[in-house]
């Protein structure tokens, strides 16, 4: 089954790890940052595809230690 992302305005985070090829416990860490582009409700997170790829492009460059 082919996953389409294209047409959904929000992802959850086993969506999102499967767009950016990262886990599901991954994006849960990275939605603890304060610029991460995420909306909590209650227990559910609620990721915002556009902006998610945005700000993935703008931190793209950092480096890791």
């Amino acid at each position: 089954m082919e996953e389409n992302f294209e047409k959904k305005e929000f992802l959850n985070l086993k969506e999102a790890g499967k767009l950016l090829g990262i886990s599901r416990q991954m994006v849960s860490k990275l939605s603890y940052l304060k610029d991460f582009p995420c909306t909590r409700l209650k227990r559910r997170v609620l990721i915002n595809r556009v902006e998610l790829l945005k700000w993935m492009e703008e931190n793209k460059s950092l480096k890791k230690y």
